[in-house]
């Protein structure tokens, strides 16, 4: 395992993982999206950072991109985005 993390709750996946239709083991979001991928990004053409790339249109179904590397997938404060908004809900919940 490394510090690859799931881009919908932060679970560890493991990087000899990431067929089409693998899953976590956590909240079984499907490992091969865009949004776990190391070119990801939102401020580049088509949000991603690999210019010979074909675009994908739903970044959170798997695909067959033939340039997908499993991303750290973690905000830069050590934690997912998707965990971040789990914080911050639960934070606010009872308000």
């Amino acid at each position: 395992m490394s510090d690859s993390g799931c881009y919908q709750c932060g679970e560890a996946l493991d990087p000899d993982r990431t067929g089409r239709l693998e899953t976590c083991g956590k909240c079984h979001a499907h490992v091969r999206v865009c949004y776990n991928c190391r070119f990801y990004g939102r401020a580049a053409a088509n949000e991603c950072a690999e210019p010979a790339a074909e675009p994908v249109h739903r970044k959170d179904k798997p695909n067959n991109c033939d340039f997908f590397r499993l991303s750290g997938g973690k905000a830069s404060s050590g934690i997912s985005e998707a965990a971040a908004r789990e914080q911050l809900k639960n934070l606010f919940k009872n308000f």
